[in-house]
């Protein structure tokens, strides 16, 4: 099946995130299946990446979700649907609200491609680009955990399919969390008592 994405060229990007979103939602809710699932997952996710301000928060909110459903591969109750349709019904609002006027939008065009030439608008594209931080729900770090400390917490996780990231110090955790933020982070109480996260 392909996915209803970015099918009008007269809406904005995220009105037409929206309405793919939108229509992979009501197809994922009359039923429910684990391939529609992570099909809407992975749309959720890649507006994710482009958007922007409250969006991303909305966004996150959604993603983070319905990960606890795609992930573990189950099917929501109707009281984890009912929020699902909430957070998702938010998404269509605020991408609504998030976009000005075409008029407005079509008056600033002028002016800001006479402030901004096309290699400084890149330039700072790729920027921001590069300094967005990595989503990865399934890495978990490990901060001084070890099999001494846990015997088997390791090799049950890595078996569940879980990326597991190994730090002897804080220094290198928090190198790692700049760039990436994962699925949770693993320590020892007194890792948590004595390290400046």
């Amino acid at each position: 099946m392909m996915s209803p994405a970015l099918l009008t060229t007269d809406a904005s990007p995220a009105q037409q995130h929206a309405a793919a979103v939108d229509a992979l939602w009501a197809q994922l809710s009359d039923q429910w299946s684990q391939d529609q699932a992570e099909q809407f997952a992975e749309h959720v996710d890649a507006w994710l990446d482009a958007a922007d301000g409250a969006m991303v928060t909305r966004l996150g909110d959604v993603a983070a979700y319905l990960a606890s459903f795609v992930e573990s591969g189950r099917e929501p109750n109707t009281a984890q649907r009912i929020r699902l349709a909430e957070l998702v019904g938010k998404l269509g609002a605020a991408a609504s609200e998030a976009e000005p006027p075409a008029d407005s939008a079509a008056a600033a065009q002028p002016r800001a491609a006479a402030k901004t030439p096309d290699n400084i608008t890149s330039i700072q594209g790729a920027i921001a680009a590069a300094s967005r931080q990595r989503t990865s729900r399934n890495t978990l770090c490990l901060l001084g955990v070890g099999d001494k400390l846990a015997p088997g917490l390791q090799s049950a996780l890595g078996e569940r399919g879980y990326d597991l990231q190994h730090f002897g110090d804080a220094i290198g955790l928090r190198e790692f969390l700049n760039v990436t933020v994962p699925g949770a982070v693993i320590m020892t109480a007194m890792q948590l008592r004595t390290s400046q996260l």
